[in-house]
């Protein structure tokens, strides 16, 4: 019996123990989490023992902004973030006549020397963007603008590992514009937007999607232009991986008015320098990896003999693995799948000629006097087709052009040197290894008797 009263002493005290300990944990880690909406110097409150856990902004005006600093601020910022934790920033403005922005990050507070950093966002950063313009009667554009960080010139960030989602969608237009006006229902998207800003992170990963808009009536663009990585004269530095996934869609313009543009370009990474004294590096220590595609959209001009225009309707494709102008670029290695095709652009007003559905595609795009190293292995899947193209012909012997070229590259080297007050500068491009699949198909341009 004493045998059975002691085991059962014990087997209690053990349970109690583990029981206590549970709480204690349990406490703690829920202590350790707090959320919040757009933090900024004066109202963060985050720290190693509590960070955030989210920073969430939906809103349905015209801007909004996860983490965000000034130059007007008091001093630098820095946040913590849990393991796990998000930021979500989303705008869809309800009332017409407005585009839309949405940031997960900016920075716009200047460095006071090298090693002054203006943002540091401690733990890892996942962010979700989401931008949708308005509609619009004829009123004002109605563009979606979205991007993961958005860095302002002389600025210096350090992130950790970065992941980031980032979604623009134009709006919706159905009014009509004086002669004369244009308005846009575009997409613009970027992972990192740098201006001369200086930006360090760990591995890195972005996959951003652009869909213009919908336009009838007017004298519209519903283009598209997406970027992965977009910097410009400041140091990008990327310690691990990048890993991209980047789409381009053109919206869709039935117009009646002088301007009918429905074209998307994707870039995976562009970088170039911003004037000779800010020349820009992008330095990835990983494989820069993933796809990039762009497909134009529809471009439709109707018969307006009133009217004269120097602008054709344009559905053009554009896709971009790497783009260097000028800059500095290295990378341990590359496999991108790059793919453009090219829309629908139909013109039948026949006061004006032409219509564009072209695509080019480009693994590799250098030009001016750049150095761009990768040492390891470069493979590149290159693809390119023309859409349709429909003019149509008021003069037999003067022929409109309709465009549905199709051209691709591997590798595109513009071997140029420049030459400033330092004295000549080439162009280096250095590749471990390469291996390039391409591929370019024309599409279908025709020009048709205006009769018909």
């Amino acid at each position: 019996m004493m045998k059975m009263k002691k085991s059962t002493n014990r087997k209690f005290l053990t349970t109690a123990v583990m029981c206590s300990l549970l709480a204690m944990g349990s406490s703690s880690a829920w202590a350790a989490q707090q959320t919040t909406e757009t933090v900024n110097y004066g109202t963060n409150v985050s720290t190693a023992a509590n960070p955030y856990s989210k920073i969430e902004v939906k809103t349905t005006d015209a801007s909004a902004n996860g983490i965000v600093v000034y130059d007007y601020d008091a001093g630098n910022l820095q946040v913590y973030m849990s393991a796990g934790g998000v930021i979500n920033v989303s705008a869809a403005p309800t009332a017409k006549d407005i585009s839309s922005n949405a940031y997960g990050i900016q920075n716009y507070h200047s460095a006071a020397s090298q090693t002054d950093i203006t943002l540091i966002v401690t733990g890892p950063t996942t962010l979700t963007m989401d931008s949708t313009g308005s509609e619009s009667t004829g009123g004002d554009n109605v563009s979606g603008n979205a991007f993961g960080m958005d860095l302002g010139a002389s600025s210096r960030t350090s992130l950790e590992a970065v992941k980031a989602t980032v979604t623009a969608v134009g709006g919706n237009i159905t009014g009509m514009v004086s002669a004369g006006s244009n308005l846009y229902a575009a997409a613009y998207a970027s992972g990192v937007e740098a201006s001369q800003a200086n930006l360090a992170t760990g591995a890195a990963s972005f996959t951003v999607t652009g869909q213009g808009g919908t336009v009838s009536g007017s004298a519209t663009s519903a283009e598209v232009r997406v970027y992965g990585v977009d910097a410009r004269g400041g140091t990008t530095a990327i310690g691990g991986d990048l890993a991209l996934t980047i789409t381009a869609a053109g919206g869709t313009v039935a117009g009646s008015g002088e301007l009918a543009l429905a074209y998307a370009d994707a870039y995976g990474v562009n970088i170039e320098k911003a004037d000779d004294a800010h020349l820009g590096s992008l330095i990835v220590n990983g494989t820069i990896s993933g796809s990039v595609m762009a497909q134009g959209g529809t471009a439709k001009r109707a018969s307006i003999d009133s009217i004269d225009s120097a602008y054709a309707p344009n559905s053009y494709g554009g896709a971009y693995g790497i783009t260097n102008n000028g800059a500095t670029l290295q990378a341990d290695g590359a496999s991108l799948t790059v793919t453009a095709v090219g829309g629908t652009a139909t013109n039948s007003f026949l006061k004006m000629t032409g219509a564009g559905a072209d695509a080019g595609a480009y693994g590799i795009n250098t030009s001016g006097p750049h150095t761009t190293s990768i040492t390891g292995a470069t493979k590149l899947t290159v693809q390119a087709t023309g859409g349709t193209a429909t003019t149509k012909t008021v003069d037999a012997d003067n022929p409109s052009a309709a465009n549905a070229n199709a051209d691709a590259y591997g590798v595109k080297n513009d071997n140029t040197y420049d030459q400033t007050s330092s004295g000549v500068t080439a162009s280096t491009l250095t590749l471990g290894s390469l291996a390039a699949e391409v591929a370019a198909t024309a599409g279908n341009a025709q020009d048709v008797d205006h009769s018909q």
